[in-house]
């Protein structure tokens, strides 16, 4: 089935005119056609339907291909203009192609016709599918949330986007022919003309860097730009992408001066408690010292009363000790290392054999494996764990504490389970055991100034981990401490026989 093609012929001769339809069908076209000879025939036919080719004879009486080829640009519509002459010169040839038109052929040889209209309509194609990713460029680029321009080898713009525009307050008539220097805060310059230059040296293939520009109403706008170079067979341009981070860098400011006010006041507060902790210290020690003088030289009642006296001040030595202690998990805290679990819990228990003793109590240990954190603070927080449950013990029951651990999240956590045979805790308690100077029990029972699990439960949040509690009233407690890997670890943790401690 041949091919529909609506040509529009110009040509005074009708016999001429037929042997072109003949060779297009002879071709493998169908044309639809309309023979024109005048400028106004020419005109009205181009409004008045849509045409695929024009051939158009070179010479007509009154008349000529030149001119239609100037109407038919000036109307412009994209169609393929084949000239057409009984006689042909190398110069009118060159002179009608420089013209515009896309081929010119002699009559008596119309066996060109066929393949140079179909060359022509492949490339009308062509240009009508480089027109449309034309426009979608241009419509992508006008629209896009980021400034986009293209910058010559001297800094200049070539073309800008409105969002580049929109970020500089600049039109881009204003901006066009103007360097991105004559914009640039002074003190980002420098930088900025050194990554440019090696880009154009094709040192690097593109740069990226946060700088500031000058507005035209003179404020300073912060943004992160990336440059990427263009080339040929040399530089051709650079295509700078602009993105504004004003409010980001404002932020950023406002963090970085409250992170310095708290620097600031967390410095004031440590010397404040170290100075506290000192003076308040030094006259406890001396109601000690002046107490037991005095324990010798009073009636038995007022001896009692000075013993009274003492365990309060020793107790408030112990409390505010504990306070400073608190204050320093974060501010003295150590690096995070690999810290094998095993050895550590040993030295925990070497700490706490008096009261092993005194209890009776055993800690059944499971291997257990490697964590990341602050060594002398693990340790803190285990030695109060298991020194709470060798305290809270049931009267007439030895203390029984198993420590045990496990992989947690595919290997992305590590917990800690210490479990005992205690008093136990009520559940409406679970939350307030880790608050500050929250105590369960009295002081004459249990001694201790209910700062302990406050301790762990700090130096457990410095290691962005979680402890919680499980309990049931006179059988015991179960701690969980989770504590995140930083290189997780896949491979379990060896099941073998646990050791007993006494």
């Amino acid at each position: 089935m041949n091919k529909p093609l609506h040509t529009l012929i110009i040509e005074d001769s009708e016999p001429d005119a037929e042997l072109e339809v003949l060779a297009l069908k002879q071709g493998g076209f169908d044309p639809v056609f309309q023979r024109v000879e005048t400028a106004a025939e020419l005109h009205k036919a181009l409004t008045s339907a849509s045409w695929d080719i024009i051939l158009s004879d070179y010479a007509l009486p009154g008349f000529s291909g030149p001119e239609a080829l100037e109407i038919v640009q000036s109307s412009g519509l994209d169609l393929p203009f084949i000239m057409i002459s009984g006689t042909i010169g190398e110069e009118v040839a060159v002179t009608s192609l420089k013209a515009g038109a896309h081929d010119f052929l002699v009559k008596g040889q119309l066996t060109r016709l066929v393949p140079a209209v179909n060359r022509e309509l492949e490339e009308v194609q062509r240009r009508q599918a480089a027109r449309l990713l034309e426009k979608k460029f241009l419509i992508t680029f006008e629209q896009a949330a980021v400034g986009i321009a293209h910058v010559n080898a001297s800094g200049q713009w070539l073309l800008l986007n409105q969002k580049y525009c929109q970020i500089l307050g600049y039109s881009s008539s204003e901006l066009l022919g103007h360097a991105f220097q004559e914009v640039t805060y002074s003190e980002d310059l420098e930088a900025e003309l050194s990554q440019f230059q090696r880009l154009k040296e094709g040192k690097i293939p593109a740069y990226s860097i946060e700088k500031r520009y000058i507005r035209k109403d003179g404020s300073l706008i912060w943004v992160n730009l990336t440059v990427s170079g263009v080339w040929n067979t040399a530089f051709d341009y650079a295509l700078a992408v602009a993105e504004d981070i004003t409010q980001r860098k404002a932020m950023e400011q406002s963090l970085k001066e409250y992170t310095q006010r708290l620097e600031q006041s967390n410095q004031e507060l440590e010397q404040f408690a170290t100075i506290a902790s000192h003076d308040l210290q030094e006259p406890l020690r001396k109601i000690l010292v002046f107490s037991e003088m005095l324990a010798g030289t009073v009636s038995p009642e007022g001896a009692d009363y000075l013993q009274r006296l003492q365990v309060a001040v020793r107790r408030m030595q112990n409390l505010i000790s504990d306070l400073l202690n608190l204050s320093r998990i974060n501010r003295k805290g150590q690096p995070f290392k690999p810290i094998h679990l095993d050895p550590l819990l040993q030295m925990v228990l070497d700490d706490l054999h008096v009261a092993l003793e005194e209890t009776q109590g055993q800690v059944i240990v499971e291997p257990l494996g490697i964590v990341e954190g602050d060594k002398s603070q693990i340790h803190q927080l285990l030695q109060n764990i298991i020194g709470n449950a060798l305290k809270y013990h049931r009267e007439h029951v030895p203390p029984v504490i198993k420590v045990s651990g496990q992989l947690m999240e595919a290997g992305k956590t590590y917990q800690i389970t210490v479990e005992d045979n205690g008093l136990g805790i009520k559940e409406e308690y679970y939350g307030r055991i880790f608050e500050p100077f929250q105590r369960l029990h009295g002081v004459s029972l249990y001694p201790g100034t209910g700062m302990g699990l406050t301790i762990c439960k700090k130096i457990v949040e410095r290691h962005n981990g979680s402890i919680s509690v499980t309990s049931q009233v006179g059988q015991g407690s179960q701690f969980r401490i989770i504590l995140p890997l930083v290189n997780p670890v896949t491979a379990p943790v060896a099941n073998l026989s646990p050791p007993i401690f006494k």
